[in-house]
């Protein structure tokens, strides 16, 4: 479904209103209140994820705090949607990987990133077999 291919931001919810979040100043933890009312909101879990793999996602979301903001990798993104993002070969993928530093992320890689830890899968591939719920 398109709705969901889009989004500006992405953080992990890690309970009592708080969220962890990569922002330009680095993996923080911050209130969910500061988006309430002034930004669109769209809450996305994977259903299958038991209770004690939430808290292992949080709990990995909150040890990446200090980590710093990726922007080289903006700038990667921002250039392949504007001019394509080519041929994804396994050689491709490994030397993207090696051209960006470890010690930093982006929003989105910081939720990737918790998932592969505490599942061992990629996104991709519980999204692809059932649309998720949205909360």
């Amino acid at each position: 479904m398109k709705e969901h291919a889009r989004w500006h931001h992405a953080a992990l919810y890690v309970g009592k209103g708080v969220i962890c979040e990569a922002s330009r100043i680095g993996v923080q933890r911050d209130m969910l209140s500061k988006y309430v009312g002034s930004h669109h909101l769209r809450f996305r879990r994977n259903p299958d994820l038991t209770i004690e793999e939430r808290y292992e996602l949080a709990l990995h979301a909150l040890a990446s705090q200090g980590v710093s903001y990726n922007f080289r990798e903006i700038f990667r993104l921002w250039k392949a949607a504007r001019f394509g993002f080519g041929n994804s070969t396994k050689a491709n993928v490994q030397m993207l990987g090696n051209q960006y530093p470890k010690q930093a992320t982006i929003c989105s890689q910081l939720y990737a990133d918790c998932h592969v830890s505490v599942t061992k899968t990629v996104i991709g591939t519980w999204m692809a077999a059932k649309q998720p719920r949205l909360v």
